[in-house]
């Protein structure tokens, strides 16, 4: 963001001291803001997107008074933006939320780019996972599939998984196992101390 060594330091000390959040520009100079809510406890439990206009103002036009609040209870999640406005937020659904623990995975909801659910997926899509997940990343691939890539822990097992959904929210098919892959090759210890990047239109991963 055009920040010099010598300031960095204190823009990473103002990051960590905020809720976590995402910001993802649009093409128009408008931007997302994906940004965690907390109860007075501390716990985070769902999240809220707003737009903003290249000004830096909240756009009105979007949402309700510029704003879009998850329907699904979940933990924490990754927003991205299509060239046709619309918008996906993947989140997950932890075991305090969610009985019975089978139910526990993912909520993905897609948005139009009027802040409204997208005519073609309008209802949260909900992936019973059966187990805790981290949304390490999610990108929309060359096909027009939404890719995500995430860990999973249950019952002190570890595990990486990507899952790959076609834009009517229904998970393709013919990737992986109905939909998901399991990532091998890396042990529990391993899997606790790395994160996941798509790195590519292709859905490679790293």
């Amino acid at each position: 963001d055009g920040l010099n060594a010598a300031q960095l330091p204190e823009a990473i000390h103002a990051l960590a001291n905020q809720v976590a959040g995402q910001r993802l520009a649009l093409e128009d100079g408008k931007y997302l803001v994906l940004q965690s809510n907390t109860y007075a406890a501390g716990q985070i439990y769902s999240w809220s997107l707003m737009r903003y206009l290249a000004d830096g103002s909240v756009d009105s036009q979007f949402g309700t008074n510029g704003v879009v609040h998850s329907r699904c209870q979940t933990n924490q999640g990754r927003v991205v933006a299509d060239r046709q406005g619309n918008i996906w937020v993947v989140s997950a659904v932890s075991a305090s939320y969610s009985q019975p623990s089978a139910d526990i995975g993912l909520c993905t909801e897609k948005i139009s780019e009027s802040g409204l659910p997208s005519v073609s997926a309008p209802n949260p899509i909900k992936t019973a996972l059966g187990a805790n997940v981290s949304v390490h990343d999610a990108k929309l691939t060359d096909d027009g599939a939404l890719t995500v890539v995430l860990g999973t822990t249950n019952a002190g097992s570890s595990g990486l998984k990507a899952l790959k959904y076609q834009a009517d929210g229904n998970l393709v098919g013919n990737y992986g196992i109905r939909g998901t892959a399991d990532l091998q090759g890396l042990s529990a210890d391993q899997i606790a101390g790395i994160g996941v990047r798509i790195v590519d239109g292709s859905g490679a991963m790293a």
